[in-house]
């Protein structure tokens, strides 16, 4: 099985919905074909580098998974009828993959980033209780009666 990366850049002006279909269209490819996708990361509206179909901006999605060739073609060819697909490009990123090392290191990568979510959470958690400590308790009465005295 190969490993590859496939940036897709969509139309901006389709709602969150049309967007849903056209990543779940995807993953459904994906799955039926026996790939493994690795990694979905919407990288969200950008200014393209040139106009395509006439706009100037498009909303760009990085799929990487592990497939056959056979997929790459049948993923390929969907987008290519898609109207809201503008453009693709898959790349090769390595040609013989074992399929269990690539599961125990999505799995790893998991885990440290609920850690990293749990121990940010912590931290969070940690300075709110330091901001109420700081906090002083005087009333606004009490702060006009001071400026009174004075």
């Amino acid at each position: 099985m190969r490993q590859y990366e496939t940036t897709f850049i969509i139309d901006p002006d389709l709602s969150e919905d049309g967007r849903g279909q056209i990543f779940e269209k995807i993953r459904t490819l994906i799955e039926k074909e026996k790939g493994l996708i690795v990694d979905f990361d919407e990288w969200g509206q950008r200014k393209l580098a040139y106009e395509i179909r006439k706009k100037t901006r498009g909303y760009y999605v990085c799929v990487n998974f592990c497939g056959s060739t056979q997929l790459v073609d049948e993923l390929e060819r969907t987008s290519r009828l898609d109207d809201k697909v503008m453009k693709y490009m898959t790349i090769l990123l390595e040609d013989d993959v074992d399929v269990d090392k690539v599961k125990a290191k999505m799995a790893e990568i998991k885990k440290t980033k609920e850690e990293a979510e749990k121990k940010a959470s912590e931290k969070d958690m940690d300075a709110s209780d330091d901001d109420s400590a700081d906090f002083d308790d005087t009333t606004d009465e009490e702060v006009e009666s001071d400026k009174e005295e004075a």
